[in-house]
């Protein structure tokens, strides 16, 4: 879903860094909030990173769970405290969340500007995505978005100017491992990193779902979050209808080789977001002259983002009017076919 629906769908010019640990570890210690997801061989994590785009030398993969600590003398007392603490936001785990997040986003601001200064230009745009993310239909085109603002999803996803993306995730990083500012008592992780991201707008429409396993003690308990943009007083209701078949109890929601028959590599992803839901036989028939269906735009457009986009069960018809040239019609002839 991250690559067809984001990485595909969003801008003509993606360049990916990835940058991960492989062991899998959560920020509240409560027992129904404790389940993590299975070790990965970094070979398949490597190879998942490079499916998304990226090159080697842009792929961190980290042996984890947790990020090394800080050292500040200052911060010693509170890191003891902790020890012996079990509520989540007094917990030494919340603390490891904390320094977890602040180190994976600097570490992808270190990658971007290696590549800047390798490229001697920056980037105009950041875009700052969890690796657990769903993103459960595509993207509008670039252009529909003024990505000289800011917008985010929670602290799930983020799409930022590059002007703003040093203050927003290396500075938060700094301010911690520099010894300027502790991880209060108490604090959550949210807290700390408000006064770095309570000025960016969250975007209500973005279809971003953090997804985790449908096993016990998952919290998957975020389906409030869930959208389904333009939808109809008969439509499905998102929260309660198509959160949990399109993310975490979809099938496709599991490691590959956990999926029958490789069908997770042929799949496209508009195909698996849908596959617990009844398949509809679809007719669709385009109608009238038939001179625009050559040109590439028209064609291209009708085919990815209505044929494509119906399902797999699809018959298509034309009841059009030829061109009257004989090269015209051979034109328009094309087109038709291409659509089916």
């Amino acid at each position: 879903s991250q690559k067809e629906n984001l990485i595909n769908a969003f801008l003509p010019d993606v360049k990916v860094f990835v940058h991960i640990t492989r062991k899998d570890a959560r920020g509240d210690p409560s027992p129904q909030f404790s389940a993590v997801f299975e070790d990965v061989p970094e070979n398949e994590l490597r190879g998942a990173a490079e499916y998304l785009g990226a090159k080697p030398q842009d792929i961190r993969i980290l042996e984890g769970p947790n990020a090394d600590l800080p050292t500040c003398p200052s911060y010693q007392e509170n890191f003891e405290k902790r020890k012996h603490k079990t509520s989540h936001v007094e917990s030494m785990a919340h603390l490891n969340s904390l320094a977890g997040q602040l180190s994976h986003r600097e570490g992808c601001m270190a990658l971007i500007r290696t590549e800047e200064q390798r490229a001697r230009r920056e980037f105009s745009v950041v875009i700052m995505v969890r690796a657990d993310i769903t993103i459960y239909f595509p993207f509008k085109p670039f252009c529909m978005y003024d990505v000289s603002k800011p917008r985010r999803v929670r602290d799930w996803f983020y799409l930022v100017p590059r002007a703003s993306a040093d203050f927003m995730f290396s500075a938060p990083h700094d301010q911690f491992f520099n010894c300027s500012k502790n991880l209060r008592m108490g604090e959550n992780v949210d807290a700390y990193i408000a006064p770095f991201i309570n000025h960016v707008a969250e975007d209500g429409n973005l279809p971003i779902m953090i997804t985790r396993l449908d096993r016990p003690n998952f919290p998957n308990n975020m389906c409030d979050r869930f959208r389904n943009p333009g939808r109809l007083q008969s439509d499905p209701e998102p929260e309660d209808k198509l959160c949990g078949p399109m993310t975490y109890q979809n099938p496709f929601n599991k490691l590959a080789k956990e999926v029958s028959g490789g069908e997770g590599s042929s799949t496209s992803a508009r195909r698996m977001v849908c596959s617990m839901f009844k398949p509809r036989t679809v007719a669709l028939c385009l109608l009238g002259g038939a001179q625009a269906l050559s040109h590439p735009f028209t064609r291209k457009s009708q085919k990815e983002n209505l044929v494509d986009a119906l399902g797999t069960s699809i018959t298509t018809f034309f009841h059009v009017v030829q061109a009257s040239s004989s090269g015209e019609a051979k034109k328009s002839s094309d087109a038709m076919l291409s659509l089916v």
